[in-house]
């Protein structure tokens, strides 16, 4: 059984940004979707800005805690347009 998109999101939640550890990569607004497509789950983020050095860093993170909770097929999404901005915070 897969997990719910709420439970996905509660994991996300866990993950704090590696710039500003005292805030999750959700809370800063960098994961803009979760949704299943099929069997995968599809997470989409937004880094802070396009040549942010730590969105590798991120996206291993999503994917250790993902396969550590069970998942197997996880593809995130890196989108652009529209830009971050600290109105996601």
């Amino acid at each position: 059984m897969r997990p719910s998109i709420k439970e996905i999101w509660l994991w996300l939640e866990k993950i704090s940004d590696p710039e500003i550890p005292v805030i999750s990569i959700v809370e800063l607004g960098i994961v803009r979707k979760v949704a299943w497509h099929n069997m995968c789950l599809q997470i989409t983020t937004t880094p802070t800005y396009s040549g942010c050095p730590a969105t590798s860093f991120i996206n291993k993170e999503i994917l250790d805690v993902m396969t550590n909770n069970g998942l197997g097929k996880v593809e995130i999404i890196r989108q652009l347009v529209p830009t971050w901005t600290t109105d996601w915070i």
